[in-house]
């Protein structure tokens, strides 16, 4: 029976159940006025994982079985705006799960018919090379980076070869965890870079993420090379574990220069070993390349600070000092740019900074930062900001001992 509503009134309906699944499927299958726009929501993100093993991340399937699903409805290609590659690589580190993606023949068929893609995540495993991917593969995953709708792409755990080829219209890019050096050899012939200077990729939005310190340098120069950083509005930037102020912060402060002027927002997570003398006596004890006063077009700043203890022996790590000058610096550019254009308030809108507190609650910890930093904020050193908030979150590390069973594995050893 024909429905007495008009069609987008029966889509606004539907559209109201975009993330009820069970909702949608059966929607899909009582009327064919539904069927369309089902369709639409159900396929609009496409998650392909092993077809064996470990079934994560929820909600996914084989690259095989999808393709099933395109040669039986070939239209449902045109409905897929976000696919996500998911290769299990903290699983592939526990020895439970095989490499999928080079043995799945229906993944490079999939690649060809998404030809209205807006987002492609690309999550892939460190103990496998990516010169074991087919060239049928290869190619199909090139064609799917220059796709000009595709606006969105993130790279965990790949080499960072894979940017060359890469469609001028990306605009959001988040590269997490590389792999390879600069030129990785498996890629060089497939991707060499004597054509990419001309058309480089201008992304607006770029998230950079790497655990390993001599790959978080590269993460930071690799970008600087090969995009075009003169329209970027929105950074977020882990300085990298083990990385100290003169090599993690430096690289960040010479990828703020590049976009110095047009960048919006900072999302910034601090080098866990900024620490300098624990006697914190002397701002000058601290020298941070980072200068917050050549950012004249900031308006966010997040700044995210770990406090940890790596053991129960050892002394935790403290960013205050670094944290301290930091605020002070930002605040003193405030203040200059006010001094010098009184017609002219600071760009600075929003300013957030969380503390994550996570130390043994059996060792007692100097509260002389702490004292420091109540001090400076209560001197209200950013009473011109619309919003600026202060987070502290703390769990002691004993307790995530406990219930990780460490003290009973010791007993245990005894």
């Amino acid at each position: 029976m024909p429905s007495l509503l008009p069609q987008e009134i029966l889509d606004e309906i539907i559209f109201r159940l975009y993330n009820d699944i069970e909702a949608l499927k059966s929607c899909s299958l009582a009327s064919s006025s539904f069927t369309a726009v089902c369709q639409s929501r159900l396929f609009s993100k496409i998650i392909l994982r092993p077809r064996y093993g470990i079934r994560w991340p929820p909600g996914g399937g084989s690259a095989s079985n999808f393709k099933r699903v395109l040669d039986k409805s070939p239209h449902i290609a045109n409905y897929v705006a976000c696919l996500e590659i998911f290769d299990t690589p903290f699983v592939a580190e526990m020895g439970l799960a095989e490499e999928w993606v080079s043995k799945d023949d229906g993944l490079a068929a999939c690649l060809l018919r998404l030809t209205h893609l807006k987002a492609l995540l690309i999550t892939y495993r460190t103990d496998v090379q990516i010169s074991h991917w087919s060239a049928e593969l290869q190619r199909s995953l090139e064609e799917a980076m220059k796709l000009p709708s595709l606006v969105y792409l993130e790279l965990m755990g790949c080499p960072l070869a894979l940017l060359e080829r890469g469609g001028t219209g990306l605009q959001h890019l988040t590269l997490r965890c590389p792999v390879g050096r600069i030129l990785d050899s498996a890629w060089s012939a497939l991707f060499s870079i004597a054509d990419t200077v001309a058309a480089r990729i201008q992304p607006v939005s770029l998230a950079l993420h790497s655990e390993d310190k001599a790959m978080f340098l590269e993460l930071i120069m690799r970008p600087v090379l090969m995009l075009d950083l003169s329209k970027l509005r929105r950074l977020a930037v882990h300085a990298g574990i083990g990385a100290s102020l003169t090599s993690g912060h430096g690289a960040v402060a010479q990828l703020l220069r590049v976009c110095a002027r047009t960048l919006e927002e900072l999302i910034f997570y601090p080098s866990s070993d900024v620490a300098p003398d624990p006697e914190f006596d002397n701002d000058d004890r601290v020298n941070d390349p980072i200068d917050p006063s050549i950012l004249t077009s900031l308006r966010r700043l997040t700044v995210r600070v770990n406090i940890f203890e790596k053991n129960l022996y050892l002394p935790c790590h403290d960013p205050f000092p670094w944290l301290l000058v930091f605020l002070t610096q930002l605040a003193n550019s405030s203040t200059t740019v006010a001094a010098i254009h009184p017609d002219t308030d600071h760009p600075l809108e929003e300013l957030t900074v969380h503390v994550q507190h996570r130390v043994s609650a059996s060792k007692p910890r100097e509260i002389y930062m702490w004292r420091h930093i109540a001090s400076f904020l209560a001197a209200n050193p950013f009473s011109n900001l619309r919003k600026a908030t202060f987070e502290v979150s703390s769990r002691d590390v004993l307790e995530d001992l406990q219930q990780a069973g460490y003290f009973s594995q010791l007993s245990s050893q005894r």
